[in-house]
């Protein structure tokens, strides 16, 4: 599809030829009878403008430019599954300034913590809630007055193996071993670039992401997942690692984060009654901001966790254990130990009810001082000293139209109130 558009602005009090674009936009889509589906589309708009003095606000002469391409590719009966979506364009877009908007509970997933005691508020003292309902703060950006050409991009890829599809009945042991195996591998790439280098960003060529200076925002995501659970087998096994690597420049300045994990879990179903399961994790978290000193930090961390969950009948449930933890920061002389021991049991009639509840006790021993996001993360929303969590989540059928729902939490910091939130609701069906 072609399209030729001219445009008449009024320029010094009287009608004249502004601009002249030309746009060439087309589409193409495959769904044929095998394991491959693909579509795309592409636009290409050449815009002129008339030789003036007066410039025309959010107008540039030159060439933008939108590819899209996305589809899935499921061969081998679809033991392997590839799916992919690529997105480029050139645009105008400005820098962000982030900003805290106090909404309520409701949808507020943030809290203000005065850390310095003079009431102001201020944009490092802001933190995630450490409970659901606690927050009265939303996040945001808003777009400055200035606005900036970059090349937009945005790709995503997924694999995922499923070997027992193509085993159909194992006979072998490592045939039965293949078909409880599954993997799952994901890439995104995000970009916002005022680089001049187009091509190399359109080729998304990593050496030119998430440069200071040209990149406004850009994010990289890694992650690799391994299960194994195979009918009838009592063992169960989880291996994962991640790596986000992001950095944003805001107008109060440039911020890189980069947040690296890997993770194995165990669980083991020693009888209908008995589960236990373990976990071991290792987590790299590290914040450079240029503007915010309680955002710089390197925590690396390392924890243990383990516990047992019973269930005696299939209306009751009950979990119970204990996780270590051990965080130091690199960029500083702090570090944290913490210990939770969490209890979660489970009541429930089919069709009628359900009751949940849980129950942590903390401790947290804090080495050095930290304030804002570094003590949030350093203490994992707790804080320093012993501290006492609790909820309780219920769900009632009250008849064929009306539903009832409760959820109410509580948090007793070491050195600060009591905290209660509770959040009732009713819905009608008709």
């Amino acid at each position: 599809e072609a399209e030729l558009r001219s445009e008449e602005r009024p320029l010094l009090g009287v009608f004249d030829d502004a601009l002249e674009a030309r746009t060439l936009t087309g589409s193409v889509r495959y769904n044929g009878p095998g394991p491959l589906r693909a579509a795309g589309n592409f636009g290409v708009r050449r815009t002129d403008v008339a030789a003036t003095d007066i410039s025309i606000p959010g107008v540039d002469a030159g060439r933008s430019v939108v590819l899209g391409l996305s589809g899935e590719f499921r061969p081998l009966k679809r033991a392997a599954s590839l799916s992919w979506l690529y997105e480029a364009q050139t645009e105008r877009t400005p820098r962000l300034q982030e900003i805290y908007i106090r909404i309520g509970p409701e949808q507020g997933e943030y809290v203000w913590v005065d850390s310095n005691d003079d009431g102001v508020i201020q944009l490092e003292e802001f933190v995630q809630e450490t409970t659901p309902n606690e927050g009265t703060y939303a996040r945001t950006y808003v777009p400055s007055d200035s606005l900036f050409g970059i090349v937009g991009v945005r790709a995503r890829a997924r694999l995922d193996l499923q070997p027992r599809r193509l085993i159909r009945s194992p006979a072998t042991a490592l045939a039965k071993a293949l078909a409880g195996i599954t993997s799952a591998t994901t890439i995104e790439v995000t970009e916002k670039n005022r680089s001049t280098e187009t091509f190399d960003l359109y080729a998304l060529r990593q050496s030119r992401f998430r440069k200071p200076g040209l990149t406004l925002n850009g994010r990289l995501l890694l992650r690799q997942t391994l299960g194994y659970a195979r009918p009838g087998s009592r063992l169960e096994a989880d291996v994962s690692a991640s790596r986000v690597q992001s950095i944003a420049d805001l107008a109060a300045g440039l911020e890189e984060r980069l947040l690296s994990a890997l993770e194995g879990a165990l669980r083991y179903r020693v009888s209908t009654v008995v589960r236990l399961r373990g976990r071991l994790r290792g987590e790299q978290n590290r914040v450079e901001s240029e503007s915010f000193s309680s955002r710089v930090f390197d925590l690396r961390t390392r924890s243990l966790s383990v516990g047992v969950d019973l269930s005696p009948s299939q209306r009751v449930s009950i979990g119970g254990g204990g996780d270590l933890s051990r965080v130091n920061d690199r960029f500083s002389e702090r570090s944290a130990v913490l210990v939770k021991l969490p209890i979660e049991m489970r009541y429930q009639s089919a069709g009628k009810y359900q009751l949940s509840g849980r129950f942590e006790l903390a401790n947290v021993s804090l080495t050095g001082s930290a304030t804002g996001l570094a003590e949030f993360e350093l203490t994992d929303g707790r804080g320093a000293g012993t501290s006492t969590l609790w909820s309780l989540v219920g769900q009632w059928a009250l008849n064929n139209n009306l539903r009832a729902s409760l959820a109410y939490d509580g948090r007793a910091p070491a050195a600060a109130p009591v905290i209660h939130t509770m959040r009732m609701q009713l819905s009608a069906i008709f």
